[in-house]
């Protein structure tokens, strides 16, 4: 075939027609754009591969298990055998999504940040407004720690209604994700999460209860720590001072 190229006595050869009887979609891009289902008797046609495969695919119960898996594989067949993993082979993706966790973490914290700086703003102006109540309540005996705790306990209920109220509209979100892309899809004519970018046709999302609990946390304890100068200046605060002239 090679001393034949560009002659007039030059031979192609046809591939094989094969009919295509279905089209599936399992909603992962590279998988529906270069994977195709046949028979192993055609597949070994295809290839000149004679009774042989190119490799064979083992399903696990626990896909976590995979190198444990792939450990036994390999001293089980010996050195002339190579075992790749899932995670190996998706490894790209896989470290994409690892780095947009970990930027979606201290997106959050400015953020939690920012909101937590509006409570301190927030608290120093009621604590200049409420002087001459903070000075009759010490000079009827409540003492600093007193003081300082109503001041705290404000955070502390702006921290918890901001919680519940971030954590009841952001599993609403997950929840109703993809019909949203779709509104908006249809709305702007806008493709936000194109699949061939992605790899999905719709966005996926699991809910871990362990990152939602530090999330909660976090957020929890640093609007608290918004409000501790000016519930420490309001404790600190003498009778005098605050009646002075009233």
């Amino acid at each position: 075939m090679q001393k034949l190229r560009g002659t007039a006595n030059e031979e192609g050869i046809l591939p094989n027609d094969y009919t295509v009887t279905g089209i599936f979609n399992v909603g992962y891009f590279d998988y529906d754009a270069n994977v195709i289902c046949t028979s192993l008797e055609n597949a070994q046609e295809l290839y000149n591969l004679n009774d042989g495969v190119h490799g064979l695919l083992v399903m696990l119960n626990d896909p976590y298990q995979a190198d444990e898996v792939r450990q036994q594989l390999l001293q089980t067949l010996g050195p002339n055998f190579y075992a790749t993993t899932w995670m190996e082979e998706n490894s790209a993706i896989l470290s994409a999504l690892v780095v947009e966790k970990n930027m979606m973490f201290y997106l959050l914290f400015f953020i939690v940040l920012v909101a937590a700086l509006c409570i301190l703003s927030a608290q120093i102006t009621f604590v200049v407004q409420k002087t001459r109540e903070i000075g009759m309540l010490k000079a009827l005996g409540a003492t600093n720690l007193q003081i300082s705790g109503i001041f705290l306990s404000q955070s502390a209920i702006i921290g918890v209604l901001g919680v519940l109220a971030g954590l009841g509209f952001g599993i609403l979100a997950v929840d109703y994700r993809n019909e949203f892309l779709e509104f908006m899809r249809h709305a702007t004519g806008w493709e936000l999460f194109p699949e061939s970018v992605y790899g999905f046709n719709q966005l996926p999302a699991i809910i871990s209860a362990h990152d939602v609990a530090i999330i909660c946390g976090c957020s929890f304890v640093i609007c608290i720590l918004g409000g501790v100068i000016p519930a420490f200046r309001a404790g600190r605060l003498k009778p005098v001072e605050a009646l002075r002239y009233e």
